[in-house]
């Protein structure tokens, strides 16, 4: 490796720490305004601080990652799992408030969007199973409908660059099949729905379904250079000495 590529490396590292530092630190903020979180220790800025009192799981894991961040050179080896998981456990949890999600889900749309997850990690499949997982699964305290539908709209913001995002190439059919039912569910499932959520929901999916054909002809030079054809029929199944077919 040159200097100039460490440089660059290096470059990156700081600047996608930064991302990740400032994002956290927002939903910490966050965290903290609610009663459940006011009275856990103060949160840390930093790595290499006096140990605190034992904190709430979510914030340790946030605090955990915190100190981490910083050491870390060469990010397309740095497990993205690493700094998406204190994210993804508050978009999975049903004891979180609107804006606590909310700012989880914007700090995970930042990261699809600047491209922290490399197409080269070993992990980013992984990884981007996990957001879409997590996303469409995502559970909050409902308070009034104006700040549900903006938690809903994030929602919808992050399914779709989870697909548009260079790695979105990497979900697999069932994560984007996932991805197309909750958008529908989310404009469209109770009848109450606002019309900015409705529009909005309709509007993510033509994105969603014109960014996945979009692939195909990719999809079709891949297929071909492998030496298959992307209409060849396929193989006749094997038949055992039992009679049953394998594989199934």
């Amino acid at each position: 490796m040159t200097a100039e590529t460490t440089e660059t490396a290096m470059l990156k590292a700081r600047r996608f720490a930064g991302i990740l530092s400032s994002e956290s630190s927002g939903v910490m903020a966050t965290m903290r305004q609610n009663s459940r979180w006011a009275l856990s220790g103060m949160a840390s800025y930093g790595y290499g601080e006096p140990e605190e009192p034992a904190d709430d799981p979510m914030l340790e894991e946030f605090k955990a990652m915190r100190r981490r961040l910083f050491t870390w050179r060469n990010w397309d080896e740095v497990s993205p799992i690493a700094y998406l998981a204190p994210f993804l456990q508050v978009v999975r949890s049903v004891e979180t408030s609107g804006p606590i999600t909310g700012m989880a889900l914007s700090a995970v749309h930042k990261v699809l969007k600047h491209g922290l997850i490399s197409e080269h990690n070993p992990d980013a499949a992984e990884a981007m199973h996990c957001i879409a997982d997590a996303v469409t699964l995502c559970r909050f305290e409902a308070t009034d409908p104006d700040h549900d539908d903006v938690v809903l709209s994030k929602i919808l913001h992050v399914l779709l660059e989870s697909v548009r995002c260079p790695t979105g190439a990497l979900l697999s059919d069932d994560d984007v099949c996932n991805i197309v039912q909750a958008c529908y569910r989310i404009g469209h499932q109770s009848g109450k729905e606002s019309a900015l959520l409705r529009n909005l929901s309709r509007h993510t999916l033509r994105e969603i379904v014109q960014s996945v054909f979009g692939r195909l002809p990719r999809l079709s030079d891949a297929v071909e250079h492998r030496g298959h054809h992307i209409d060849a029929p396929a193989p006749p199944p094997r038949v055992s000495t039992e009679g049953a077919v394998d594989g199934d």
